[in-house]
């Protein structure tokens, strides 16, 4: 069996009290990040993940096919990627 192989890259954010839920919509399934991701054919999915003990905490795994794409994609939308970080 040949297993192709799969890139994981692992954010971790620390969220300003209170700003939880736009923090939420951004990065969620349906927020811009996720959305400007899916516009990438090595783009693979995500993990939105909520730390229980520490209400400020999220990790975002995003899954990726090939890392030069992902890299392409990251230095051809930087704009709007520095944008979306922005927020």
């Amino acid at each position: 069996m040949i297993c192709d192989p799969m890139i994981a890259i692992m954010w971790q954010f620390d969220v300003k009290s209170g700003r939880e839920k736009d923090f939420e919509r951004l990065y969620g399934a349906d927020g811009d990040w996720t959305a400007l991701n899916r516009q990438t054919r090595s783009y693979l999915g995500s993990s939105f993940l909520h730390d229980q003990n520490r209400s400020s905490r999220y990790l975002v795994i995003e899954y990726w096919s090939e890392m030069i794409v992902y890299e392409q994609h990251r230095t051809s939308r930087s704009a709007i990627i520095d944008s979306i970080e922005q927020r």
